[in-house]
């Protein structure tokens, strides 16, 4: 997938260095999105919609959201979607809109 360029002054890193050992953090949700509490801000680490306008917040909880997590939304969209990302958003991991069908549009 290419990824189109993304918002000016956007640090966009991917790495598949990240583990998570099953049972060990606890994923809350917030509309369509699952994430997780990183403290000081949060990481999208899936998504339970069915597509169209994705808005991913910029905050969630009061804490912002900077990033997207490795495979966070894999195989989860099956029509062609729109995904409008915030400005704060740091990170985006590995594969994280692999499998996903329909395609994506960043506007």
């Amino acid at each position: 997938m290419n990824l189109p360029s993304l918002s000016q002054g956007m640090l966009v890193a991917c790495s598949s260095l990240v583990c998570f050992v099953p049972g060990s953090i606890q994923a809350d949700t917030s509309g369509d999105f699952v994430y997780e509490d990183l403290g000081k801000s949060i990481m999208i680490t899936g998504y339970t919609g069915s597509g169209g306008a994705i808005v991913i917040p910029e905050y969630i909880s009061d804490k912002p959201v900077r990033a997207i997590g490795d495979q966070a939304f894999w195989n989860e969209v099956t029509t062609s979607s729109t995904l409008q990302l915030p400005d704060n958003l740091a990170s985006i991991g590995d594969r994280a809109f692999a499998g996903c069908r329909g395609g994506y549009r960043i506007p």
